[in-house]
Order: structure tokens, then sequence, then C-alpha cells
């Protein structure tokens, strides 16, 4: 319909009216955006993604503003009930980790990586929690991540799924 067209081209123009349009994209389209996104189809969320993670990428906005804007939608789809859409939405959330601030990242991402740690979340879940952890350990000291990451990445690395020990070994790096 005419609307779906509608609604696919100002997401495919997003940044263009950042750049022009900053205030008015952040109070009127992202608002509508995030209410009409739980029912849209994958590939529009595919696109809003690949949409959100660019504009991360390429500093569109300030870090403060993107957290405070893009990235409530970013985590609400993160838990999509497609596999591919929420990955695709996580994608975007490990990207936006190196712009928004170190104490949104402690108050918001940390927790949401805790969360998904849980042994009783389903593995897709602890996957994206250890990407989430290796991200997160770039942005912080080493005191920082012995104090909040070590713990849970070594329950990660003793999770009872091979994959998931894997995946946090994989990211390891930035962290030890």
């Amino acid at each position: 319909s005419g609307q779906d067209v509608q609604r696919i081209s100002v997401i495919n123009n997003l940044s263009k009216l950042l750049r022009s349009y900053q205030k008015e994209t952040l109070n009127c389209i992202l608002p509508k955006l995030r209410e009409i996104l739980p029912l849209e189809p994958n590939h529009v969320h595919m696109l809003a993604s690949s949409v959100f993670q660019s504009i991360s990428q390429k500093g569109l906005v300030m870090g403060d503003i993107f957290a405070q804007h893009f990235f409530p939608i970013i985590q609400a789809n993160s838990d999509h009930k497609d596999s591919d859409v929420a990955t695709t939405w996580f994608e975007a959330l490990v990207h936006s980790i190196a712009i928004v601030s170190r104490q949104y990242l402690q108050e918001k991402v940390l927790p949401l990586a805790i969360d998904r740690a849980k042994l009783s979340k389903a593995v897709a879940s602890r996957l994206c929690s250890c990407t989430l952890f290796g991200s997160l350990a770039q942005r912080f000291d080493s005191e920082w991540n012995k104090t909040h990451v070590i713990p849970i990445v070594k329950s990660l690395c003793q999770d009872v799924d091979y994959e998931v020990r894997g995946r946090m070994c994989a990211n390891l790096p930035p962290i030890i």
C-alpha cells in the first residue's frame, strides 16, 4: 500500500532527515517509528536496523542523543521473535556501544548483557551476551572489567552449551 511505501521511504531517508531536520526527526519521526515497528514485517526491521547501524557508524548524532532516541528502539527490537531480525538489531546495538557514554553503558547496556547471560535464557541470548561483554570491555579499563565483566565472563566460559563457551572465548582478548 501507499503507507507501506512511505514508511520504507522515511526509514531509507532517515540519515538525510537527521542532517536537515534533526530536531523534527528526533521528536516526531523516531517516536512514530518506535510505535509502528512492532507491527511491521521483517524486511522493515532489517532495513531500520541497518539504517540505525549506519547512523551510529557515521556519527550523524552525538552519543547522548543516539542513546536517548535510538537505543530504546534498538533494545526493544533486539528481542524480536524472528532470530534473523533480532540478530540485525543486536548488531546495531553492538555498533552503538562505540558512541554512547560510559555512564550509559554502565546503566543500560551492562544490565542488559548481565540479564542475557543468565543460564535460564536461551542459547541465542547467551551468545549475544558474550559479544556484548567483548564490546563493553573495549570501552573500559581493566579495573572496571575485573569488577563488572570478569565474574560473568567466567560463568559464560563454563556454560553448558559449547557454542556459548566458544563465543565467549572468541571475545576474551579485549576483556583480559
